[in-house]
């Protein structure tokens, strides 16, 4: 908790390498822990940190190794907060987060994984790590292997990786502790300290990073094309109101010619950013002279919305929120077209009204 997290805090010194010991529950970290903070009778405890400043074998450098609380447990306020100050802290006084350990005993493995083959919690952790780590700084670390046989144990290490597919991809690397004791635990510690400092560390984090991009522009596009798939029938309720009257009417051709206009002008333009050749200069102007005709349409679509209310008419939540407020880049695109696609039943040549067949505008 908050409290556990203060104490913990004051082991560590300034340029300490800290590495934190994650997993399910705190029984299969505590005999790593013990090993390398030389406390063979600590019992962890799920809501508390741990800390001890001990010094590397070999290197003598300082070592901050702290336990942390199961991540099952995230959700309680006081270790919420615990895991909010530590690494402001670590920050403040200038040591150094080096690595997060997941410790899995591969030989309880399958009672720690859920169906989908990721361990319990895990996703918990990613949760927590989201603002304090990226995965090129986490190690998921097997332990007990002498509780297996060799078969089993990477039968079961490769269902692990294939569902963790995502975070190898974005950095988090395995490593085995394959016999308990001293001289093996800190061999695997120093494995993990050479994986996430140097070289190949910062490979790593490139291709965590590119990665990262990659799937969150995925993720974006996603989420638009189903926001246009929630707009289009608010849209088409909206026609059917406006429909109904004269007045409405007048107002359905307003919108649909709105668009049409906007087609006119940003389809063009959207269309040269395509192109490979523009030099800096001319990129940089033609985004400012998207910009500006962006925030016209966009400016003449709430006017339209404004006017709408005041006759009386109700305009769909999603509508409202998709030109009520700015949005990323990637929707101007997506905004194209949207009231001169056709409603169920009326066919147009490549789904759009045409201006021929629209009424006069009043």
């Amino acid at each position: 908790m908050l409290n556990s997290a203060q104490e913990a805090a004051k082991v560590i010194c300034k340029d300490d390498t800290v590495i934190t010991l994650w997993s399910y529950s705190c029984i299969i970290r505590q005999p790593l822990y013990n090993i390398l903070a030389g406390t063979s009778n600590l019992t962890l405890h799920q809501y508390e940190f741990h800390a001890a400043r001990i010094k590397h074998p070999t290197s003598k450098c300082p070592v901050s190794l702290i336990s942390a609380p199961s991540p099952e447990f995230f959700g309680n306020s006081a270790i919420r907060e615990g895991l909010q100050y530590l690494p402001t802290h670590i920050e403040m006084i200038g040591a150094k987060f080096m690595a997060h350990i997941w410790v899995h005993s591969i030989g309880q493995s399958s009672s720690l994984l859920v169906s989908s083959g990721k361990p319990r919690h895990w996703s918990d952790l990613e949760g927590i790590l989201g603002n304090m780590a990226n995965m090129d700084q986490v190690v998921f670390l097997t332990t007990n292997w002498e509780h297996v046989t060799q078969g089993i144990g990477q039968k079961e290490e490769l269902k692990i990786q294939e569902a963790l597919r995502e975070p190898v991809e974005e950095g988090l690397i395995f490593e085995r502790l394959t016999e308990t004791g001293f001289l093996s635990a800190w061999g695997a510690v120093q494995r993990v300290i050479c994986a996430s400092s140097g070289d190949e560390a910062e490979v790593r984090k490139k291709m965590g990073v590119q990665k990262r991009i990659k799937r969150e522009e995925e993720k974006k596009e996603i989420n638009e094309e189903w926001r246009i798939g929630q707009i289009q029938p608010e849209i088409d309720e909206l026609y059917a109101q406006l429909n109904k009257t004269e007045d409405g009417r007048r107002m359905c051709a307003r919108l649909k010619k709105a668009a049409a206009d906007q087609d006119k002008y940003m389809v063009p333009l959207l269309a040269q950013t395509d192109r490979v050749e523009l030099e800096p200069e001319e990129k940089a102007i033609l985004e400012k002279k998207i910009e500006e005709e962006y925030l016209l349409c966009l400016r003449e679509f709430r006017g339209h919305f404004e006017e709408l209310r005041l006759m009386g008419f109700s305009i769909g939540f999603n509508l409202r929120e998709f030109y009520g407020l700015r949005d990323p880049e990637r929707s101007k695109k997506r905004r194209l077209g949207l009231f001169t696609r056709s409603r169920p039943g009326t066919v147009h040549q490549h789904g759009l009204i045409q201006q021929s067949d629209l009424p006069p505008d009043p």
